[in-house]
């Protein structure tokens, strides 16, 4: 708890020092992508003369720029929520943020219309498999050592 506190207190004495004023905090969004019904909630949309910010709140650890940075450019839910920005406001959020409360770090990503066909794929795979009742196993290191089965799945990936 006390962590906690402490984490807290440093992000309010960033936040003020950045003078920064969201346009919304925990918005909901949805929206409809080929038969997908895609709903969520952005943690913080910001608007500056560099145009708009979305940023996400972690509580992981990260500890150096360069990681926080490059979770940022492989963030799927950044891509997602883009995706939802620009299909609710029409255009592209200038820069995705992941923010990392404990360390204070904040990774940035810029996203384009390439990346958002990727996104789109994606959702396309996944809704495909849903829709086609296919729950099979996708091991791979990285899924496996965050998911919450790895120590009961017999398909996980070895660590």
């Amino acid at each position: 708890m006390a962590a906690g506190q402490e984490a807290l207190i440093k992000f309010y004495k960033k936040e003020e020092e950045r003078n920064s004023i969201p346009i919304f905090i925990e918005k909901s969004f949805a929206f409809t992508f080929k038969k997908n019904r895609i709903t969520g909630r952005f943690d913080c949309i910001e608007k500056d003369q560099n145009g708009v910010a979305i940023t996400d709140f972690k509580t992981s650890e990260i500890k150096k720029q360069k990681d926080a940075d490059k979770r940022a450019r492989e963030s799927l839910q950044l891509s997602l929520y883009a995706l939802a920005y620009q299909n609710i406001f029409g255009e592209l959020p200038r820069r995705l943020k992941l923010y990392f409360l404990e360390s204070g770090l904040i990774g940035t990503s810029e996203i384009n219309q390439e990346d958002l066909i990727k996104t789109e794929e994606i959702i396309e795979n996944v809704s495909g498999g849903i829709r086609q009742r296919n729950f099979s196993a996708t091991p791979t290191y990285l899924a496996c050592t965050y998911c919450a089965y790895n120590q009961i799945c017999p398909d996980a990936n070895p660590k």
